[in-house]
């Protein structure tokens, strides 16, 4: 009898512990969850808002206020800075050309010299980089939303393709942010060259993201759909390599 009540005891024990674990299952998924897609859901999220109002909200009451070079207007704001874009303009300059041919150009020897698989990478990336730029070019002309500077709503939009019909090659649009994607897609394809140094290769990336946003020369929803442009052509190309180049990139989980 007591045999049989300690087999039963520990039957049930061993269905409690089954059932803490089942519970704790959706918490732990979630929190992976989180961890590794956190950022394309920030994107997602300030694109949303951005839309809802945040855009030229945003762009009034801080970008034109802490940009201004008037200095009657330096009480109008607590943000009001009228030297601000002169004492920063070099930083964000700076910032800029890491979504410019410097920045590929760096990254691209980088990977050469650094990586053993150095050559097949860099040219990955630079694949990446390259159609992350022409795709958000063409983005830009085909949804052809006004900058903040050329409209008094963050709504307003231009008839698609009308400048390169028109022949002017420079889309003069702001959606998505043609550098903020191609910073993005650098970063990322850095990230997962280099998967240890992940954290340090979107520093970059994001100090470009606010060097169009804080002057004033895009929309937050302008960069955020360039970032998420950006990672997402990253993302595919780089997959689609890893299966036809005989697992291009090492493995993000390495066993052992």
């Amino acid at each position: 009898m007591n045999c049989w009540v300690t087999e039963s005891s520990e039957t049930v024990g061993m269905v409690d512990v089954t059932t803490e674990v089942v519970n704790q299952e959706p918490s732990v998924a979630a929190r992976h969850f989180l961890r590794r897609y956190w950022g394309w859901i920030l994107g997602v999220l300030l694109l949303f808002v951005g839309f809802m109002g945040i855009d030229r909200r945003f762009y009034e009451q801080i970008s034109l206020h802490i940009n201004t070079t008037d200095r009657t207007t330096s009480t109008r704001s607590p943000y009001s800075h009228p030297d601000f874009y002169q004492r920063t303009r070099l930083f964000w300059e700076i910032c800029r050309y890491w979504a410019k041919w410097f920045g590929g150009l760096l990254a691209y020897f980088l990977v050469l010299m650094i990586h053993p698989r150095g050559f097949r990478l860099a040219n990955a990336g630079l694949l990446v980089v390259v159609c992350a730029a022409a795709t958000a070019s063409i983005a830009q002309n085909g949804f052809s939303r006004m900058r903040p500077n050329q409209a008094d709503s963050h709504l307003a939009f231009d008839t698609p393709f009308a400048r390169w019909v028109n022949g002017v090659t420079d889309s003069g649009y702001g959606f998505p942010s043609n550098e903020v994607a191609t910073a993005f897609a650098l970063s990322m394809a850095l990230a997962r060259i280099f998967p240890r140094w992940s954290t340090l290769c979107y520093v970059p990336a994001i100090l470009v993201f606010i060097a169009r946003v804080l002057p004033g020369m895009h929309y937050i929803s302008d960069a955020a759909a360039g970032g998420l442009l950006g990672s997402l052509i990253c993302r595919l190309l780089f997959d689609r390599l890893d299966r036809w180049q005989q697992r291009l990139l090492p493995s993000p989980n390495p066993p052992g």
